[in-house]
């Protein structure tokens, strides 16, 4: 949670550095976010790499519920709101 949210700090700082890049969409449509991605470095779109991205990314399962202990549930999902998330609460089961 600490190096999530001195990642929101530099990320305050230098927005311009910065590209929001969430697993969920690169594992859905990872032509598009890679394509974007390219572009946000400067680089030209290497057909190559996203035919070897799409093949390995499809083969990628869904995220399960991960177990969050309740000390620190509230924390965390005020970090992944913050992280573009929205509410985990649906995502996160607690265990006490």
């Amino acid at each position: 949670i600490v190096t999530m949210n001195k990642g929101l700090q530099v990320i305050e700082h230098h927005p311009d550095k910065f590209f929001p890049l969430a697993y969920e969409d690169l594992v859905e449509q990872p032509k598009q976010v890679l394509h974007r991605l390219f572009q946000f470095l400067g680089l030209r779109t290497d057909p190559v790499v996203l035919k070897y991205a799409v093949s390995e990314l499809s083969q990628k399962a869904p995220r399960e519920k991960i177990d969050i202990h309740p000390m620190l549930r509230e924390a965390l999902s005020e970090t992944s709101v913050k992280l573009g998330y929205g509410t985990q609460n649906a995502e996160m089961s607690v265990t006490e």
